[in-house]
């Protein structure tokens, strides 16, 4: 085995230790990784239905899957709006609706944060939903949505005789560490 595995394997979470999610405030440069592409179309799923009039031109749909690879896709919903703005829908709770209260407030010109929860299986089989929050803005182009999962989690490892302190980032915008 190469040193690096060896040195791998050697990496345990610590007993007493849990690891834990933080989400450090805004302005913090740790806040979130880089944004993940989330290309955008106008093909509408089967079964998606929009629980509101819609006030724009066009609606265009990203999908991501935020969870595991059993886990149902959350549809992301950008409506360009007649007057150059957007507005940004995210199908938090994965029932296929897009209803009024899943409109995401824009953070920032062209940016939304939200809490979307992270679908898996605990330990037992159940279906779980771990709590997130996540970012997107749009791409200066407006054809493209960039999604990133905020914070990290933090806790202790033993590396042989070691414990030190580590952070787990999401690299793909999937909600996992």
């Amino acid at each position: 085995m190469s040193l690096l595995l060896t040195a791998l394997a050697a990496v345990l979470p610590t007993q007493d230790d849990a690891f834990r999610y933080v989400v450090p405030p805004a302005g913090d440069p740790m806040r979130r990784p880089t944004l993940v592409a989330l290309p955008l179309g106008t093909d509408v799923p089967e079964g998606l239905r929009v629980a509101r009039e819609l006030e724009g031109r066009s609606l265009r749909l990203g999908f991501v899957r935020f969870g595991d690879e059993s886990s149902t896709r959350v549809i992301v919903a950008l409506e360009e709006l007649d007057e150059g703005g957007h507005t940004l829908y995210a199908d938090v709770n994965r029932d296929l609706v897009l209803d009024a209260d899943e409109r995401i407030r824009e953070a920032a010109e062209r940016a939304w944060e939200f809490s979307l929860p992270c679908s898996t299986v605990d330990d037992t089989g159940a279906p779980t939903l771990v709590p997130r929050r996540v970012a997107v803005e749009l791409g200066k182009t407006g054809t493209i949505l960039g999604i990133a999962t905020l914070g990290w989690l933090e806790g202790r490892v033993a590396i042989g005789d070691d414990v030190v302190a580590v952070r787990r980032r999401d690299a793909n915008a999937n909600g996992f560490f």
